[in-house]
């Protein structure tokens, strides 16, 4: 099993350069989006909520949180993931932060997907001395999206939750090896299927819904007309 930690940024004092939003928001919005889509994979998964306080209070009870979270769920690996929008040097798009070479492979390949939605160029991935990155007891990582303070790509974040959650997904699977549940498939579905291949107009499955009576003629009619046109065939031949 595998753990994944998701730790939007809790910067809501960073003001992006568009909609009166902050930097906390959209890394919250891609954050749940995130979470949303690891439903669909088998691991052990944490979001981590916002936070009150200071900056340094915040960032200490996130590293206790997903510290506790590793502690309590025994696996074969852990992962944490940062994310953040960047502001104030002159730079574009997307980078990326590690301390561990772990940390490095780990945070490698989600700067790497989210670099390619980018429309610009982006910048790269480097080792930095941070507490998330440091005092995480999960191989960690830091995304910086791209930079809110520029209104061009404070407004693509805003508009692209959605793809940039499904890159960062990307990157993880392709680090930790996570796979997708398998959907179990309902015991009717092959006579479904063998209703359509016989020429039934079947609208929709809802296999554990009643059928009404306006439905059931319109089945036996259906029946009617397919043995008709067999014995059709069978006199003809």
């Amino acid at each position: 099993m595998i753990n994944i930690i998701i730790s939007p940024s809790q910067q809501k004092w960073n003001a992006c350069a568009i909609d009166n939003c902050t930097e906390q928001e959209h890394c919250f919005a891609i954050g749940n989006k995130i979470f949303e889509l690891l439903n669909d994979y088998d691991c052990n998964k944490l979001l981590i909520q916002p936070i009150f306080g200071t900056e340094q209070e915040t960032l200490n009870k996130v590293v206790k949180q997903s510290n506790a979270f590793v502690k309590n769920n025994p696996a074969d690996a852990s992962f944490h993931l940062d994310i953040h929008t960047d502001a104030g040097y002159a730079g574009h798009g997307a980078s990326g932060f590690y301390m561990s070479e772990r940390g490095k492979s780990f945070i490698i390949q989600v700067w790497r997907e989210i670099s390619k939605i980018t429309p610009w160029g982006d910048g790269n991935v480097s080792r930095r001395d941070l507490k998330v990155l440091r005092d995480t007891t999960a191989t960690a990582g830091l995304i910086e999206v791209s930079f809110h303070d520029i209104p061009e790509e404070a407004k693509w974040i805003h508009l692209n939750i959605d793809a940039i959650a499904a890159a960062i997904v990307r990157g993880i699977v392709a680090t930790t090896g996570i796979v997708k549940f398998e959907k179990p498939v309902h015991w009717a579905e092959k006579f479904y299927k063998g209703l359509l291949d016989l020429g039934m107009v079947i609208n929709e499955r809802r296999f554990k819904d009643p059928v009404n009576r306006g439905e059931c003629f319109a089945l036996l009619l259906q029946l009617a007309q397919i043995l008709l046109r067999a014995v059709t065939r069978r006199n003809i031949t």
